[in-house]
Order: C-alpha cells, then structure tokens, then sequence
C-alpha cells in the first residue's frame, strides 16, 4: 500500500487496484451502541473515503462514530432534516455551486432552527471564501482549510467540538427537564390556588362564626370584670370596716373614760378642800386618753383615705416612696379581717417576718397593696378548704416575710394550705383561670397581681407549690 495526499487529507490505497478503503456505515454501527453521529458533505468521493479511514478507531467519552455522508448541498440539506442528532457537520463551501455551502449553514440554523449542531466549515479555495466574513457573517463553529486539516488536527477538531455538542445537548436536555417541571408547577399552583380559594372561603364562614362567638365571650368577660371589681371591692370594704371599727370602738370608750374623769373632776372642785395633786392626776390620765383618741382617729382617717383612692385609682400610676412593710402587714390586716368574716369559724397562725433594712422603695402603693391583697386572700381561701377537708389535727398557717436582696427586695407568702396541680402553674396567671369552687373566684385576682408586679413594677413572680402540702409567692421588685 502507498500513502499519498489528496487536498491536505492522507489517503491509504490499495497497490494493485488503487481503490480507496473505507468502513461502512453498517459495520460501525451497531443497534445496540450508542454513537456519535458525524455528517460529511462534500462533492468529492474521496474526502469521503479519506475522513472515514482516518476516523475509523474514533472514540470520545467511550462512543464511536456513525457517519452519514452527502454530496451535494440538497443533499445536505434532506439527510440534516432526516438526522437531527447529528452532532458535527463537515461541510464543503464550494460544491454545487460557490455558495451552496453557506446556504445549508443558513437552512440549518434558520429553517431548521438547529442550534446545536457543531458546523466546521472546510474549504480547498479560502480565497473564494475568505475566513472572516465567514466567521463573523454565519453561525458556524470552526473553519479550517483542506489543507490544513491532517489526521491530527481532524481528531482534536473533531473532540473540542464533540465536547461542546455534549455540553449544550446535556443543558437542553436539562431546560426540557426543567420546562416540564415548570409546566407541572404551574399546574400545581393552579390547583393550590383553587384549594386556597376554596379553604379562603371555609375560613371567612369560620371567621365570622368566631368573631359571633368571641362578640359573646367579650360580653361575658365584661361581666366576670365587673363581678371581680365589684368582689374587690366587698373585701376591700369589709377589711376597712374592721379597720374602722377597731379604733372607733377604742375612741367610743376613751370618750366615756374620759366623760366619767372629768364628772369626778367637777366634784373635786366642789369640795371644801381641794387636792391638787389629785386633780393633776385626773388631768394627765384626760390628757393621755385624749392622745389615744386622737391617734385612733388618724388610724381611721387614713384607712379611709386609703379606701377612696383605690375606689377613685387617682393617682394610680405615680410611683412614690412607700414603706413596704408597712404595706404589706396593712394588706394582711385587710385581707385576714375579710376572709374570717366570709367563712365563719375559720382562723389561722399567721407569723410575719418584716426585713428592717428594707426601708422605703419606689412602687405604686395602691397598685401594689392589691397585688397582696389578690395574693392573699388566696393563701387565705387555700387554708380554709384544706381545712375544710381536714381533721382537727391540721393548723393553717400562713407566713408573710420580706428580705433585702443586693439590687432589690423579695416578698415570701408561704401557706400550708391545698396546694396545686403541677400542671396548672403555667396557667394561674392568665385571665379567667381559677381553681376555686364556682361563685367563689373570677379568675382575675392573680392576672391584675402578676400584671402590677412584672409589667408596671418590672418585678418577677415565682410559684412553688406542691399538691395538698403547700403553696409559696416569691415576689422580687428591683430597688431604683
């Protein structure tokens, strides 16, 4: 065999007939192998036979090829719309006619719309078809001249292109992906938004049977408020009834002792003889009575005082200097008078223990003393029912202390009462909670506690309780 060349392209020919050997199209294919497919358009028979000797033991990423060949641009043209998966194109300029081959470039990307296709166009006549017209005036992907193109630079032509085709087939196989995806969301956003129209309309009938429902429950709620305030206000006017009949009575006697000192004064006088020093004695004890009266009826004036400003809430949010003990043991005085009234025969061993060193601290006083006092009359009511389940050997007890922290002050209200579920600490202090029995609290005492105490006094509430043992308030209020 002689090895000659032919317009640039090595031939191999057979010495004794000189025919050209060549693999067909039926041994490189097979029906089960997948392989790249080539298109070689050109007038000439022997760069046919040449490329395909030449490409004979291709592979790219573990594929062969299967070439198709034409002779002619309609040829060209028929086989390209016949074999749209073809992935490079070997195209003649010159064949037909001098521009055929730009017009199958034209019919490829325009007619056929075919984007992918990898054109390389290869002439033997560059000077007809100069390179950057070509280039920049038709959408094809290479050029290179006949004689230019050898084995070699045909095998790495041939990759960078096969390379760029798999690339742009895999992105259009992923944008075809993707259009379906995008079709089968659209599809189901059109149905969510059906589903959404359709639940939008059940939760307008719904909204509109609960804002019937909340209109009553807001109405109800109006009521158990004014039955609270109106509740306060009886304990709050039986503990002051108690204050005040303590110190009138104490005033009704001294006024008598001191009507009966002074009757015998009077007859002192009338006698002949006139004891001076008795009669200096019966006026210091009228003097020291008199004080008394007087002090009483400060204790009285002030408990009243007191009563008018939580019935007016004048004043309610101006935070003042107050002595928190004496708040506290007042509170106290107030709620245990109350509770003794309400339930008959009841009675318990309170002991206090009143920090000295807390001294006066900036609260709201009237606020403040009905967050004890609602804290309290629990204790209270707790005692009383456990005791009311109780044999004769449970004593109520209820201890009241106060202790100085570093940065502010804590309030400890300790009773031996029910106790409560460890399942309820969480709620006692939303509105309209209660354990107590029906008619006996409205659930509000704790919630107006906990919102004087923590919103209005940036103080802190903990709970500590434990079922039928005990039950203990730890109040912290900062020191400003």
């Amino acid at each position: 065999m002689n090895s000659l060349t032919q317009s640039g392209i090595d031939l191999i020919c057979n010495e004794s007939e000189n025919d050209l050997f060549f693999a067909e199209e039926d041994e490189l294919t097979s029906q089960n192998e997948v392989r790249w497919k080539i298109m070689i358009v050109d007038d000439e028979a022997d760069v046919h036979s040449v490329t395909r000797l030449v490409l004979k033991d291709f592979t790219f990423l573990g594929k062969g090829l299967t070439i198709v060949s034409a002779y002619s641009g309609a040829e060209a043209k028929q086989l390209i719309a016949e074999h749209p998966d073809t992935a490079i194109m070997l195209l003649d300029v010159i064949m037909e006619t001098e521009s055929i081959g730009l017009e199958v470039v034209k019919y490829i990307r325009e007619t056929l719309n075919n984007k992918a296709l990898r054109i390389i166009l290869r002439t033997g006549q560059p000077g007809q078809v100069p390179e950057k017209h070509v280039i920049l005036d038709y959408d094809i992907n290479d050029y290179k001249t006949k004689t230019d193109l050898t084995d070699e630079k045909l095998f790495t032509t041939l990759v960078v292109a096969l390379r760029a085709y798999d690339t742009l087939h895999q992105l259009e196989q992923a944008n075809t992906k993707l259009f379906h995806a995008n079709n089968e969301l659209a599809d189901s956003q059109h149905n969510l938004e059906l589903k959404v129209k359709e639940r939008t309309k059940q939760l307008q009938s719904k909204n509109e049977q609960l804002e019937l429902a909340l209109k009553e429950v807001n109405a109800a709620q109006q009521m158990i408020i004014a039955q609270e305030k109106l509740a306060y206000l009886g304990m709050l006017t039986a503990g002051v009834a108690h204050e005040i009949r303590n110190p009138l009575n104490f005033t009704i006697n001294l006024a008598r002792l001191i009507g009966e000192l002074c009757e015998e004064l009077l007859d002192r006088v009338k006698q002949p003889v006139v004891n001076v020093r008795e009669i200096e004695q019966i006026a210091i004890e009228v003097s020291s009575h008199s004080k008394e009266m007087e002090l009483y009826g400060s204790r009285a004036n002030s408990v009243i005082q007191n009563m008018l400003l939580h019935a007016s809430h004048k004043g309610s949010l101006i935070k003042q200097l107050c002595n928190l003990n004496s708040l506290i043991d007042e509170a106290l005085r107030l709620v245990y008078p109350s509770v003794r009234n309400r339930y008959k025969g009841f009675s318990a061993v309170i002991n206090t223990d009143y920090d000295a060193k807390i001294g006066e601290i900036e609260i709201v006083p009237q606020d403040m003393s009905r967050a004890l006092i609602n804290i309290l009359d629990n204790a209270c009511y707790a005692l009383y029912e456990k005791k009311s389940v109780s044999d004769a050997v449970y004593s109520p007890k209820l201890e009241v202390r106060t202790h100085r922290l570093d940065e502010g002050v804590e309030i400890t209200i300790w009773d031996n009462g029910c106790g409560m579920p460890a399942h309820i600490i969480d709620r006692i202090f939303n509105p309209f909670f209660t354990t107590k029995s029906p008619g006996e609290g409205t659930g509000l005492g704790l919630f107006y506690a906990n919102d004087i105490i923590v919103s209005k006094h940036q103080g802190t509430i903990h709970v500590k309780t434990e079922q039928g043992e005990f039950t203990e308030f730890k109040i912290q209020l900062p020191i400003k």
